[in-house]
């Protein structure tokens, strides 16, 4: 029985650890031309910088919101103009925001991983 109690418990470690680690997914938009289209691992409520190139920069945080679905708060800057979004999204949806002529479109993944 003890045994047993381990095994759960260290399934339900992991099972939480995954789930903590998102795999996003975006695309970057000027004037309806896609300017990038970056994607990187973000770890559950940490800043992280998922892409940089010469005309944008694009910083992700992810936090778990109600009713299953993610609330990303970005930071986007696009020809040294700064935007600051925060956005509902449902995993495996993208969804969409924009202001003036930047659009930004995101696809989250709970439990991504950098294996191929």
């Amino acid at each position: 029985m003890q045994r047993l109690a381990i095994f759960f418990v260290a399934t339900l470690t992991a099972a939480c650890a995954a789930a903590e680690t998102y795999l996003v997914s975006s695309t970057i938009k000027q004037n309806d031309n896609v300017l990038a289209t970056p994607s990187g691992l973000v770890a559950a409520a940490e800043e992280t910088l998922v892409g940089t190139g010469d005309d944008y920069s694009l910083t992700l945080i992810v936090k778990p919101a109600p009713e299953d679905s993610l609330m990303v708060t970005t930071k986007l800057v696009v020809d040294e103009e700064r935007h600051a979004f925060a956005i509902l999204v449902v995993p495996g949806e993208t969804a969409s925001v924009s202001i003036g002529d930047t659009a930004l479109d995101l696809t989250v993944m709970p439990g991504g991983t950098d294996e191929g």
